[in-house]
């Protein structure tokens, strides 16, 4: 028996698939001799054979198929890529399987094995020699695309109730493989990662493993990772460590929430979970906790001299009202550095919020300020409340310096609480890129600070003029005494 087909038939207005075969068929077999099938410019050719060797055994059988190069362009490219690729199948394997992606800075091959469809053992391989993904995408589009989407997702209520469930049973959840990852390097909103090596263990649809050190924005970084598609919706997890990453380097990238907030070398750990696949559905689900240390460290869009001329200049004026010493006290403030030798935090992710309840950002010796507090930062629109305090622990700003004369009493130093640099709180709102800041408890600390400094002032010289006084009477009393008296009395006071 031999048939021919050759026809040419519409899908679709517009879109043509023609497919033509030629099979041949003896007592037992199905010869498959050739075969094409045409998608617009994508060509498939296939061939094989199927038999069944005796009555009631199982049919056996094997296909062949080669996909010829052809160009593909997908959303928000900028240039096409050539896809080509081959397999040999059999009715219950995938003995061989690779799918070739090319284009200009890009390369990627798909290696696969599968031995049984109805018990699966996969093995895949994941290579390619470069991945430049900002050759490949056009992020300004994509982003375009997005921020018209935003408003819809955002109205979109986020739903958990489906993440505990499981899936219903299917040979997939019973199989076993591996899978390897070796790129040699991917680059992407122009950070340059090399390389990406690392391997994965599957069973019960849960993909385990790590990534080996790999080199970032001109430090390490080091990752394991799960990821688990058991559940309806998508669950994951990892932990990492990152050593001497540039942020400096990540601030001349094209990642937008990186631009203009931190410079500095970055050292850090973290770990974290989450759920689903939505982007906002992402970010409301990922619990993460870690820390980070980051030296030397400079903040691009917070402004530590804007806070003092503003801040603390109108505060002194406003503390007058209730200590009148200070009323119109005008002071010379010289600028000071916005480096800080060292930024430490611990922090966590919940909510899609970014929490650190015990920031803080260290002076460089003789050159800078203090800040420490508590910091929020809301990660789907960057929108920040911090409340930080501001010292000046190598008194750059020479508050101790600030005396004023209250009802006949010095009082030096009068905003400094004893034993403590000077300091005062800002509130920091607005965005991560464009912070206000709040000064507004700025004076009532300063009153308070002078206040306890007058009283503590007043109280010791009066008790500087009860002990004089007392000192009169005693001299009296001594120069009467016996001369074995006089010396005891001597010593009361000293």
């Amino acid at each position: 028996l031999v048939i021919d087909w050759n026809q040419s038939f519409q899908k679709k207005a517009g879109t043509p698939l023609e497919v033509s075969a030629h099979l041949s068929k003896d007592k037992n077999k199905v010869m498959l001799q050739e075969g094409t099938v045409i998608y617009e410019k994508a060509k498939v050719g296939f061939s094989g054979d199927f038999f069944q060797s005796e009555e009631g055994q199982e049919a056996q059988g094997n296909l062949w198929v080669k996909l010829t190069s052809f160009p593909f362009r997908g959303p928000y490219f900028k240039q096409d890529l050539d896809i080509s690729g081959e397999a040999k199948l059999t009715l219950d394997s995938i003995e061989q399987s690779i799918i070739q992606l090319k284009g200009k800075s890009f390369e990627l091959v798909l290696n696969t094995q599968v031995n049984s469809f109805s018990d699966p053992k996969v093995k895949v391989d994941i290579v390619s020699s470069e991945m430049d993904l900002d050759e490949l995408f056009d992020w300004k589009a994509m982003k375009e695309a997005k921020k018209n989407k935003e408003p819809e997702a955002r109205s979109q209520p986020v739903n958990n109730s489906s993440s505990a469930t499981t899936k219903e049973s299917s040979p997939a959840q019973k199989a076993l493989g591996r899978v390897l990852v070796h790129i040699k390097s991917l680059k992407a909103y122009n950070v340059l990662i090399e390389p990406i090596k690392g391997q994965f263990n599957l069973k019960n649809l849960k993909l385990e493993g790590s990534f080996d050190e790999a080199q970032v924005l001109g430090g390490k970084l080091r990752l394991v990772l799960y990821v688990d598609a058991s559940q309806k919706e998508l669950q994951y997890g990892f932990q990492g460590q990152m050593k001497n990453v540039s942020l400096e380097k990540a601030v001349a990238s094209q990642v937008e929430w990186l631009k203009n907030t931190l410079v500095g070398s970055l050292d850090g750990e973290f770990s974290g979970t989450g759920s689903g696949m939505n982007a906002e559905k992402a970010k409301h689900n990922l619990k993460m906790t870690g820390k980070v240390q980051v030296r030397p460290a400079r903040l691009s869009t917070i402004d530590i001299n804007q806070m003092v001329s503003q801040g603390v200049t109108s505060a002194i004026s406003k503390a007058g009202d209730k200590i009148p010493g200070l009323k119109g006290k005008q002071l010379k403030i010289d600028p000071v550095s916005s480096e800080f030798q060292q930024m430490t935090s611990s922090f966590s992710i919940k909510d899609g919020v970014f929490f650190s309840p015990d920031f803080y950002a260290q002076a460089v010796p003789r050159k800078g300020l203090e800040a420490k507090g508590v910091t929020r930062l809301d990660i789907r629109d960057f929108s920040l409340d911090a409340h930080w305090d501001i010292s000046d622990p190598y008194n750059l700003l020479k508050m101790n310096e600030v005396s004023v004369e209250e009802g006949g009493v010095r009082v030096e130093s009068i905003l400094l609480e004893k034993g403590k640099a000077f300091y005062f709180p800002v509130k920091i709102r607005g965005s991560l890129f464009k912070p206000d800041y709040d000064y507004g408890a700025i004076p009532e600390t300063l009153a308070s600070i002078a206040l306890k400094n007058v009283s503590f002032a007043v109280q010791e010289r009066a008790k500087g003029e009860l002990k004089k006084q007392a000192q009169e009477k005693l001299k009296q009393v001594t120069d009467k005494a016996p001369p074995q008296v006089q010396q005891i009395l001597k010593g009361i006071f000293k």
